[in-house]
């Protein structure tokens, strides 16, 4: 035990994050998540993004299972908190990093028993969202890196020395897969009057919303704040004809 406690002490004093000295952290309903160096540890603020869908899909009535995308799946948590909050989804994650992967399956295996019913997690595909052929998705989610590249430096040290800085870096103005994103939407990712829920920095929301209207997309977009006040979310309604 003493050298075990000794061991956390150590690693703490190296800056690590208290996420990975234990091992497993909180997300919504998931009290024991695998966490592991260098997958990006979940943030309360992608909790509330979950929180949203949760709440729509809640409202919608089907008869049918609802496909779900989750893009950029790190540790698993949207699309398995999904899984685990709403009956008749089916998730599948797409995301670039094998460490990643392995840590989702992990995750799976711990958690699918406590699914809602007819609810499934497929599985991830290795790679980017660019390069990701299938489409016709009722539901994409995602949380993905949008930190803009000349903001990176002034992270804690701590994330920049443990996280993985490929999920944090969105480019110049932390858009680069955000934009892959909305070109993958374009052509079919998500159905007609099918949903994309993103998580993006301060300013983002909007951005979005004036490529929307810049690229003539009938797509209706709607901008909501987090809990410290910051407009960090957006969804999109792929929706045919004129702005709403």
């Amino acid at each position: 035990w003493r050298e075990d406690y000794e061991g956390y002490v150590s690693r703490l004093m190296d800056n690590e994050p208290v996420q990975y000295v234990v091992g497993e952290w909180d997300f919504r309903d998931m009290e024991d998540l695998i966490v592991r160096e260098p997958t990006l540890i979940p943030r309360p603020e992608t909790e509330e993004l979950v929180e949203w869908v949760v709440t729509d899909l809640q409202d919608t009535t089907t008869t049918t299972t609802t496909s779900i995308l989750d893009v950029g799946t790190g540790t698993g948590c949207i699309g398995l908190s999904l899984c685990l909050s709403l009956p008749s989804v089916t998730v599948t994650g797409v995301e670039p990093c094998s460490k990643a992967l392995s840590l989702t399956t992990e995750n799976k295996d711990r958690f699918q028993q406590a699914f809602k019913e007819g609810s499934t997690y497929e599985g991830v595909w290795k790679g980017v969202i660019g390069e990701y052929n299938k489409t016709g998705y009722d539901v994409i989610v995602s949380n993905p890196p949008y930190i803009p590249t000349g903001d990176v430096g002034g992270l804690e040290d701590k994330v920049k020395a443990w996280e993985d800085l490929g999920a944090l870096d969105g480019g110049k103005d932390g858009m680069d897969v955000i934009l892959d994103l909305l070109n993958y939407v374009d052509k079919g990712g998500v159905k007609e009057g099918g949903t994309v829920y993103v998580e993006g920095d301060d300013g983002h929301p909007g951005m979005v919303e004036d490529w929307v209207k810049r690229k003539g997309k009938g797509w209706k977009v709607e901008k909501r704040k987090d809990l410290r006040g910051i407009e960090r979310f957006l969804k999109i309604t792929k929706v045919g004809h004129g702005m709403t």
